[in-house]
């Protein structure tokens, strides 16, 4: 790699997301409470989608393209990555 490739923007399949190893999710059936060392955040009603992200975010980066619905063509449904080769499906 050249010094010309590292200074090229990473696209935006390929950035990564994360929480702080100090963040703290707390879940129940109709919120979500983000808990952060600057305060906490309540999530009204989340969906599907944003339960997921975030405790994904939890483990450690991921790339959104991997998380939302239609991450591109290398994605089934809901975002989830396409099987590919033998195998059940």
């Amino acid at each position: 790699m050249s010094d010309v490739d590292f200074l090229k923007p990473v696209p935006l399949g390929r950035r990564r997301w994360s929480l702080r190893e100090d963040v703290l999710v707390e879940a129940d059936d109709d919120a979500l409470v983000v808990v952060t060392r600057w305060g906490e955040y309540r999530v009204d009603d989340p969906g599907p989608l944003v339960r997921e992200s975030l405790r994904r975010m939890l483990l450690g980066p991921v790339s959104l393209a991997n998380v939302l619905p239609g991450g591109g063509p290398a994605h089934g449904a809901g975002g989830v990555p396409a099987r590919s080769g033998p195998g059940p499906a």
